[in-house]
């Protein structure tokens, strides 16, 4: 499946300024880890990276903050952000890995720093119940040292709790053995009972002694071939004649992601790393089926949806959600959601408040499109296809079509505002968006981060105000003790409201 270059590949944007290649980890990290001796785990991947960043916005998002603790996370936020430039992961890691049991009110607790310190995984990654072979194996080790020196050598005590879609769970017990150096590497064959392994998704965690529940990871079951699934939805794709520009967009999509079904789970893309497979195949189904009646299958479709969009060879990848409605309602408004710099179009669905704009769009009644940011602003064309896709697919309302971007998502939507004027009715540019005294945007609500480290407040406010002076519709909404990325969570609630407000004059 042909896709653009990108900067990253996880949906993970800890700030604009970090432009790290696809699994980069530095010589020198990579020299540091072999003078230490072998290790007898991975250096950490982008998958890690996700997963730690992922399970950190949900423990802060229940976390009940003071103003206090609000300025302490951000600050230890972004301080993980500029360990990035290092190349070396295991530093972000342990550092989001401290805030995480801060929210959890576990800082103090050991055991709860070593298991959070653990990569758990069940290989093969992709299970086939029905295939035979070898019984799946749980390997878990050491992303980083954390075992206290008295703890050297000793024993991890934990339990390794699978939960399925169906809200069971199989939990067995793991005595994981602690080196001289503090390290941690376990392989042993998953005994769990065959008859709790039913296709889906599980989720994986590991239980300290304090019944403290570690989000470790997830692993997928299938009842298929997932590689003879795709050659036969390839062969059913390939046969399906033409049809108008929406239908043939449509048709590449469904490929598009058919194509997630011919390779492994990538630690590097998180369209794959957070596939469900055996869900994707059951959509697939219906979604050849659809379109071998040259029916749509993403025309009037709820829910969210990982899709491409193509422009001749190019694709721009994005994720989709469409809130549950009567079709008789009227049409709705657009937010285009931009991730920043080392995110991907699953960010505003899996971060920023844990997923909160999918909420405020079940509020609000209005479609998300979030694309991969480096991608929709190589040319404005991509935004015109994104809009018209979602006008042939959705009801929506071309008065009310708004961005809203984070750091270097934000840039993007001035960037694309300007390009476009008359065809956005508002932008909401957060830690991003840079303007000149001249501009005249489209109303614009600029909210830049009070101690942001990264894009300082400083930097983009002398424009924004010279530009408002002379008559330029910006608001401008200074996030007090906030940082860099975290204010994303805290502001995004009231800068969907703002945009909801205005609409393109027609």
């Amino acid at each position: 499946m042909p896709r653009p270059n990108r900067a990253l590949t996880l949906p993970f944007a800890l700030a604009a300024a970090l432009a790290l290649a696809p699994g980069l980890i530095t010589h020198s990290a990579r020299a540091d880890a072999d003078a230490a001796g072998p290790f007898p785990a991975s250096l950490p991947t982008r998958a890690d990276l996700a997963h730690t960043f992922l399970r950190f916005e949900r423990a802060y998002a229940t976390f009940q903050r003071t103003a206090e603790a609000t300025l302490e996370f951000n600050r230890g936020f972004d301080a993980a952000t500029r360990m990035f430039f290092s190349g070396d992961l295991s530093r972000p890691l342990r550092q989001i890995d401290l805030l995480s049991l801060r929210a959890l009110g576990a800082s103090a607790d050991i055991d709860a720093s070593i298991a959070i310190s653990l990569a758990a995984r069940i290989e093969p990654a992709v299970h086939h119940i029905r295939a035979g072979g070898p019984a799946p194996e749980l390997v878990i080790t050491s992303r980083y040292i954390a075992a206290p020196e008295d703890r050297r050598p000793g024993r991890a005590h934990l339990t390794l709790r699978l939960l399925n879609a169906d809200g069971d769970s199989w939990e067995s017990p793991v005595e994981a053995p602690i080196d001289d150096a503090g390290r941690i590497s376990l392989r042993r064959p998953l005994d769990a009972p065959a008859t709790f392994l039913r296709p889906g998704q599980l989720r994986i965690e590991l239980r300290t002694r304090d019944d403290l529940d570690i989000d470790a990871g997830h692993w997928s079951i299938v009842d298929r071939d997932l590689r003879k699934t795709h050659a036969a939805n390839s062969a059913r794709l390939e046969a399906i004649g033409d049809g108008p520009s929406h239908f043939l967009q449509a048709l590449q999509a469904c490929r598009d992601r058919n194509e997630l079904l011919a390779l492994p789970p990538d630690t590097q893309q998180s369209a794959r790393y957070l596939l469900d497979p055996h869900e994707l195949m059951q959509s697939l189904d219906q979604e050849i089926a659809a379109l071998e009646r040259a029916e749509n299958p993403y025309k009037q479709r709820p829910g969210r949806i990982w899709r491409t969009l193509s422009i001749d060879a190019a694709r721009m990848p994005l994720t989709v959600y469409a809130p549950p409605r009567p079709a008789a309602d009227e049409p709705s408004p657009l937010v285009i959601a931009l991730h920043g710099a080392g995110g991907e179009e699953t960010m505003f669905f899996e971060a920023y408040g844990a997923g909160l704009i999918q909420q405020l769009a079940d509020e609000h009644g209005f479609i998300v499109a979030a694309p991969l940011t480096t991608t929709f602003v190589s040319t404005p064309a991509w935004f015109d296809l994104l809009v018209d896709t979602m006008a042939a697919e959705h009801n929506i309302d071309r008065s009310r079509v708004y961005m809203v971007g984070h750091s270097l998502g934000a840039m993007t939507a001035s960037a694309v505002a300007r390009m476009r004027p008359d065809d956005v009715a508002a932008i909401c540019c957060i830690a991003g968006g840079f303007f000149n005294r001249n501009d005249d945007p489209p109303p614009t609500l600029l909210i830049p981060a009070e101690f942001d480290p990264i894009v300082p407040a400083s930097r983009m406010l002398p424009g924004a105000a010279a530009a408002r002076d002379r008559g330029a519709d910006i608001e401008i909404r200074l996030a007090e003790g906030q940082g860099h990325t975290l204010l994303v969570a805290d502001v995004l609630s009231e800068a969907i409201e703002w945009l909801l407000n205005r609409t393109t004059p027609r």
